[in-house]
């Protein structure tokens, strides 16, 4: 049989060929073997840059597409039948071994990315797969998966999705679980006629994302803060709570979440994906009515049409400020989405404003506001305004992606169906060890005092605090993706939601969450501080706060941040041991704190360094440990708004 040194045509031309081409093209760029094993390619010239992959399809064809993906860079391994035959895994098969091979070793969420994710995201996914067979010298037929990839990335001139990729996905996670049930199961693809069990179990990968059990995320943190006082009361004073019997300082979940809200730019999510939370969304439509939309003849009455298209969604308006009685959290682009309808019908809603004025004069002689009871009246007989209503909430209210909402949630108490239940869960921060509230007497000075005047012209006092404090937060993933599913144009959700954009979320949530720091009196205190201590636990089921650990306060410590991460550690091995789980969840620890003795089975992994602890995280749920490159194409409802 003829082998690719033996071959004495160009690559690509022939059979044998095909696959080792294939394979080293597939090479990650940055694991690059120093002498190419191909033949006939030219080494590339020092110091240029490998092309890599980019999640914008190439003006070119699929089979151009696929040989940008990523990176199988050891020798294939194959076996050899009697009659010399070459044999090698399909990818399910090959990916069912090496979750055998390596428990626990996040393997399942990988191969669960890989089936979810589209067309443009699936080269990250494909290279991090081939990658991890590579390194594990796991064999994979490269010319089967060549033939795959054509049926994934190819397009249809009718621009609809081919048939033939949910029956090769379905291929794909029969193979995964005979190989990871069956270790001797030869590696055939024909049998996608076997039904899959709709029930995941631990260490099994089906094509649903949303099972019942999922992949959770939790995240501990330690930072301690000099003087401080980051979230105040309505006194001023920092907030504290009652904890074991003793006062501890306290920062609420929403000054935590809205300072992580804040940082998001800074983490790779563009405006467009984020939601806007305000009360104020009438005023701003009214704005782009005068601005956009040519309505400058009355300013007032475009406020009062948008207004009226709030009351049309049984939205109370309070009789001072004629504002929401409560915020609303909403999609980036709302207020402009409000604003066009509100142009579209703005024939019905200057007559139903004249008629209610008109009609006001001549029962009461004065003017009132109309409010949401006597708009309800209204719509019950006219059927326009019945059709504005469902426009608006069809098109104000539209439950698009947005990343903060995703993981936030959002209530919007006249509309419960379009309420949003948060994937990521916040506690209010407690500081590991007793505390009081001390007062810093300050005064000031008048610069432009007279020489005969002495003393201070100012005199005050402000409440300060200094505490080592115990953060805890987590992120279902699953309940992530559902809620980042698009919407199709009847507003049914769509199967799955964007692998690239799900990944980034993550990505933002985890480096969001370590680096943001409520702004409370920075100004005057400057109390910025890092996290010295993450401690991340993945597990499939369950949560736990680990803020018993300190249900007796830490006292007398030299070193409170070393004392406090040693009992953090001891009570986690303490219920992991109590609770007997079935199936060890994955730790991961890095920590700044000296002399710290870590207790056996706290940490599998310990990396050095805080990107080191986020790219653990993301690879053991299967993401890319890289964010993404992201657009702002995101399905928001419209282009540009505030």
């Amino acid at each position: 049989m003829r082998t690719p040194s033996d071959c004495t045509r160009q690559p690509r031309q022939c059979t044998c060929c095909a696959t080792r081409s294939l394979r080293d093209r597939l090479i990650w760029p940055r694991r690059r073997p120093s002498s190419p094993r191909s033949h006939g390619r030219e080494s590339q010239a020092p110091g240029a840059r490998s092309s890599g992959v980019s999640l914008r399809p190439p003006a070119r064809s699929s089979r151009g597409r696929v040989a940008d993906l990523a990176a199988h860079g050891r020798p294939v391994r194959v076996r050899r039948h009697g009659d010399g035959r070459r044999e090698a895994p399909p990818l399910g098969t090959a990916m069912g071994q090496l979750a055998r091979a390596r428990p626990g070793g996040g393997v399942p969420a990988r191969f669960q990315g890989l089936l979810s994710a589209e067309p443009a995201s699936l080269p990250y996914y494909m290279r991090e797969a081939v990658q991890l067979l590579g390194q594990s010298g796991i064999a994979l037929d490269f010319l089967h998966l060549l033939e795959d990839l054509l049926v994934l990335l190819r397009p249809r001139r009718d621009g609809r999705d081919d048939p033939r990729r949910s029956q090769l996905l379905l291929r794909w996670a029969v193979e995964y679980d005979r190989a990871l049930h069956t270790p001797d199961h030869a590696p055939h693809s024909g049998d996608a006629d076997v039904e899959i069990p709709r029930v995941r179990s631990p260490g099994r990968v089906f094509l649903t994302t949303a099972t019942g059990e999922t992949v959770i995320i939790e995240l501990h943190l330690l930072q301690s803060f000099p003087v401080s006082n980051l979230n105040r009361d309505q006194l001023g004073q920092p907030k504290t709570a009652r904890f074991g019997g003793v006062t501890r300082a306290r920062i609420s979940s929403q000054a935590l979440k809205r300072a992580v809200r804040d940082d998001f730019g800074l983490h790779g999510l563009h405006q467009n994906e984020l939601g806007i939370r305000s009360k104020r969304f009438a005023e701003e439509a009214a704005r782009f009515l005068v601005d956009r939309h040519g309505k400058t003849e009355d300013p007032a009455q475009a406020l009062a049409a948008t207004q009226l298209a709030l009351l049309v969604l049984s939205i109370a308006l309070d009789d001072k400020e004629r504002l929401p009685t409560y915020l609303l959290f909403l999609t980036h682009g709302a207020a402009e989405r409000l604003a066009a309808l509100c142009d579209a019908h703005w024939p019905l809603l200057s007559r139903t404003l004249a008629d209610h004025d008109k009609q006001n004069k001549e029962k009461n002689g004065r003017e009132e506001k109309l409010t949401k009871s006597k708009v309800e009246t209204l719509m019950k007989s006219s059927a326009p305004l019945k059709k504005l209503r469902a426009e608006v909430l069809d098109k104000f209210l539209k439950p698009a992606q947005a990343v903060d909402i995703a993981l936030f949630g959002r209530m919007i108490a006249d509309h419960p169906e379009r309420n949003v239940t948060a994937a990521s869960q916040v506690a209010h921060a407690l500081s590991t060890h007793g505390v009081t509230t001390e007062f810093d007497y300050f005064t000031a000075l008048d610069d432009l005092s007279r020489a005969d005047e002495t003393g201070a012209s100012m005199l005050g006092t402000q409440e300060f605090n200094t505490a080592c404090y115990y953060r805890y937060a987590n992120l279902d993933l699953d309940q992530l993706r559902s809620n980042l599913r698009p919407f199709a144009v009847n507003g049914d959700r769509g199967p799955q939601a964007d692998p690239a954009l799900v990944a980034r979320a993550t990505y933002a949530w985890l480096a969001g969450f370590i680096e943001a720091v409520p702004r409370g009196k920075q100004a005057s205190m400057a109390s910025r501080t890092s996290p010295e201590t993450f401690f991340a636990v993945i597990r499939e089921r369950g949560a736990w706060n680990l803020a018993n650990a300190f249900l007796r306060p830490v006292e007398d410590a030299d070193d409170l941040m070393a004392v406090s991460t040693e009992r953090l550690l001891h009570h986690y091995t303490k219920l992991t041991r109590f609770y007997d789980t079935h199936a060890a969840p994955t730790s991961i620890l890095t920590t700044l704190a000296d002399g710290v003795r870590i207790p056996e089975g706290a940490a599998t992994q310990s990396p050095d360094t805080c990107s080191g602890f986020i790219s653990a995280v993301l690879r053991e749920v299967g993401l890319p440990d890289q964010p993404i490159p992201g657009s702002s194409g995101v399905d928001t409802g419209a282009g540009g708004g505030r």
